[in-house]
C-alpha cells in the first residue's frame, strides 16, 4: 500500500509544470498547458475595444473560473506567468471587452483554470490570437478601470460609486506602505471573500463587477518576473 501511495504522489509531482505562490505563502501548483478549443474569437473597433468571446467549459470537470490573457510582449500568454486581463468566475461568463492601451500587436488567449486531484491545478488554454493593430498616426489612450461588461446589469450611477469606492480602497493600501507583493495579496483575499455575496441575486451584479475592477487593479501590481523569483533567488 506504501508503494502505492508514494507512486501516485510521484506522478502529481512530476505532472505539475507551474509552482505559484497565492496568499499566506501557499504554494500552487499547476499542470502544464493542455490546449482545448474553445472557438476563441476577438474582434477590435475603431474605438480601440477588443470584444473577445469562446464557448462554454463542459461542466463536471472541476471548473473554477476563465483568465482571459492579454499581452503586447509575450507570443503566449498564460496564467499564472501573467495576470489576468479579465476573470470569469461562472462557467456562464463566455464574453469580455476592455479598451487597448495602445496601437500595437497584441496577443489574446483564454484559458481555462480547473482543481484537479491533490489540489493541483489545470490549465487548459485555447490557441493565441494575434491582432495587428495599425496607429495611423493615432495611440488609443489608456483609461482607468477600463473594463467594458457585456453584461453588466448595474447602472452607470452604481458603477461609479462602485469604481469610487475601489479606488478609495486601493489608495488605502497605498498610503499604508503596502508593496506591490502585499496590495496583490490583499486584492486575492477580498476577491474570495467576496464571492459568497454572489449568492445573492441582490449582489451578483455589484460583486461580478467589483471583481472585474479588482482583477484589473491586480494586473497593474502583478510583476509578470515574479514566476522567475526562485530561480534566481539561489545565487
Amino acid at each position: 500500500m506504501k508503494k502505492i501511495l508514494a507512486t501516485a504522489m510521484l506522478f502529481v509531482v512530476t505532472a505539475v509544470g507551474v509552482f505559484a505562490e497565492s496568499k499566506n505563502g501557499y504554494v500552487e501548483r499547476y499542470k502544464d498547458v493542455e490546449y482545448y478549443d474553445f472557438d476563441f474569437n476577438v474582434e477590435i473597433s475603431e474605438q480601440g475595444v477588443a470584444k473577445a468571446s469562446w464557448n462554454s467549459y463542459p461542466k463536471g470537470k472541476g471548473f473554477m473560473y476563465y483568465k482571459l490573457m492579454y499581452s503586447t510582449k509575450y507570443a503566449n500568454p498564460v496564467y499564472p506567468d501573467l495576470g489576468a486581463k479579465y476573470v470569469g468566475v461562472n462557467i456562464t461568463d463566455l464574453g469580455n471587452s476592455f479598451h487597448l492601451e495602445s496601437w500595437d500587436t497584441h496577443y489574446f488567449r483564454l484559458c481555462t483554470i480547473t482543481d484537479e486531484d491533490y489540489g493541483v491545478k489545470g490549465r487548459y488554454c485555447s490557441s493565441t490570437r494575434k491582432e495587428e493593430v495599425e496607429s495611423n498616426g493615432k495611440t488609443y489612450e489608456k483609461k482607468e478601470n477600463s473594463y467594458v461588461s457585456s453584461n453588466s446589469n448595474i447602472s452607470s450611477e452604481l458603477q461609479n460609486k462602485v469604481e469610487e469606492r475601489i479606488t478609495s480602497f486601493i489608495q488605502s493600501l497605498k498610503d499604508k506602505g503596502y508593496s506591490d507583493d502585499k496590495i496583490v495579496t490583499v486584492i486575492d483575499s477580498v476577491l474570495t471573500r467576496l464571492e459568497k455575496y454572489k449568492e445573492d441575486t441582490r449582489y451578483t451584479a455589484i460583486v461580478t463587477y467589483m471583481q472585474k475592477l479588482l482583477e484589473e487593479y491586480r494586473s497593474e501590481y502583478k510583476d509578470e518576473l515574479d514566476i522567475f523569483d526562485d530561480i534566481f533567488g539561489e545565487y
